[in-house]
Order: C-alpha cells, then sequence, then structure tokens
C-alpha cells in the first residue's frame, strides 16, 4: 500500500491539521501508516511508532511533515505511553492479538478525553493463515470498541486488499469528552 493509499484510509476521521497532537501508531512496521498519520497531524504534533522488529524501526526518519517520530521497540500489548494520548492508530496488526477485548479497553484508557482510535484491518472474521490469525472484521471491530466504551465509533473507509477477495476498512472510535474537560496546554 501507498502512503497516499493509507492517508486515503484515514482521512476520513477528520480533525486534522489543527493543534499538534500526541499520538502513538501500534504495530508499525516500516511506517507506511506512520508516515500517512504524519502528513493529516497539525505542526509540532509527534508519534511513538511502536515494533518489536529493529530492522523495520530504521526505515523511519526522526521527523515528517513537521511531526516528530519517536520509535520505540515494544509490542503493541505492552506499550506504555508514559501519559495519555491524542490519539492511537493501529494498522493491520490487530489481527495478531487473539483476545483483543484487554487491549482496546487499555488503549481506551490511555486516550484523552475526547482522544481517538483509529482501526485499519481486513474485513473478514476468516482467519487468513499465517498472515491474519485472529481476524476482525469490521462488524466484530465496531461491537468491541463500543462494549469497552469507545463512543461514535463508525467506518471510514475501505479498499481492496492484495489478498485474495478481501476488502481492508478503516474505523476510528473516540473517548468521551468529559464535562469541563479543557484542552492541554
Amino acid at each position: 500500500m501507498t502512503r497516499d493509499e493509507a492517508r486515503a484510509m484515514l482521512e476520513p476521521a477528520g480533525l486534522w491539521g489543527g493543534a499538534a497532537e500526541r499520538w502513538a501508531d501500534l504495530g508499525c512496521g516500516t511506517g507506511t501508516f506512520t508516515l500517512a498519520l504524519a502528513d493529516l497531524l497539525g505542526a509540532g504534533s509527534a508519534i511513538a511508532a511502536v515494533d518489536d522488529d529493529p530492522r523495520a524501526l530504521i526505515e523511519l526518519p526522526a521527523t515528517h511533515d513537521g511531526t516528530r517520530i519517536e520509535t520505540v521497540r515494544s509490542d503493541l500489548i505492552d506499550f506504555d505511553p508514559g501519559r495519555p494520548l491524542d490519539g492511537v492508530l493501529i494498522a493491520n496488526a490487530l489481527h495478531y492479538v487473539p483476545d483483543p477485548e484487554p487491549l482496546l479497553g487499555r488503549l481506551l484508557a490511555m486516550l484523552d478525553p475526547g482522544g481517538r482510535l483509529l482501526l485499519v484491518e481486513y474485513d473478514t472474521n476468516t482467519p487468513l493463515r499465517p498472515w491474519v490469525p485472529y481476524p476482525i472484521g469490521h462488524g466484530r471491530a465496531g461491537a468491541l470498541l463500543q462494549s469497552v466504551g469507545f463512543e461514535n465509533v463508525r467506518l471510514l473507509a475501505t479498499r481492496p486488499s492484495i489478498y485474495g477477495r478481501r476488502r481492508l476498512y478503516s474505523m476510528v472510535g473516540s473517548v468521551r469528552k468529559e464535562p469541563g474537560a479543557h484542552a492541554r496546554s
């Protein structure tokens, strides 16, 4: 997938290009979606690009389009951002997690009020071994996001996949904005 194609999967989430934000891209690989996200974020933003493969992480630049990219060698399940984030992206990685519900609950807890989770996955519930061992089609993903507490869950975009007749989808869910919550300085 090209960076432009990846950006087209994320862009419909909206609210891009404003204030600087802190994001994590979990299971970032060589960074196609990391760079697409950086294209959309406001100047001065930061992305923690997280992957357990150090060879993939060396592909990523330290900055892209005004966004600082910090590479973090960690499994996506074990990642701890240290402080709340404005957003988390998981593109083509959740299907490696046998039980995604606990992870999704952790992600909800690491986001600031109003924060967003962006998910990109294969739209199937049938395993495609070895590459998609624990698939999570968009209907199941939406139900899981809502069950752990994400709100405004919606499908953003779909596109053909290079793997058989499967499609990729992108989805967003957000954290409730607390009454009286104020922006971070």
